[in-house]
């Protein structure tokens, strides 16, 4: 083993300890230390994994989930859909952004629209926020 595995092994492990934590402290309220958190492990992540990878999407994911959580709609989605870019078949990150759209079409009247490259598109049995089948 070499030692720059050795420390991807690490830093993989304190990134899953800070995004764990960050969901801790996003649990007890304290957005604040939640997002700070969040965004070490992202840092974390990427630096080790790279940017496209499916570990860095569902940090963005979670980050996505504490900005949907304070009513920061439009950085969530923002971060949904980077997300989903970076690895669109997490499904978590679908789903949940099709949730934001519907939760915002609902308390708003106005389509679920954050952005208008946003819509709900219903697809069988799925929602999917502007993504048919398949992406």
């Amino acid at each position: 083993m070499t030692a720059r595995t050795t420390k991807c092994k690490i830093g993989d492990v304190n990134a899953d300890v800070l995004n764990n934590l960050a969901a801790i402290y996003q649990a007890r309220g304290d957005e604040t230390e939640a997002e700070r958190l969040y965004r070490r492990a992202l840092a974390i992540k990427k630096k080790i994994f790279g940017a496209d990878n499916v570990d860095v999407a569902m940090t963005i994911n979670n980050l996505a989930m504490l900005y949907k959580a304070a009513g920061r709609y439009d950085k969530a989605a923002s971060l949904f859909r980077r997300a989903m870019k970076i690895h669109p078949i997490v499904a978590t990150c679908r789903e949940n952004y099709a949730d934001l759209l519907l939760y915002l079409r609902d308390v708003s009247g106005r389509g679920g629209s954050v952005g208008s490259r946003d819509r709900v598109t219903y697809c069988g049995s799925c929602v999917c926020g502007g993504f048919g089948p398949g992406g």
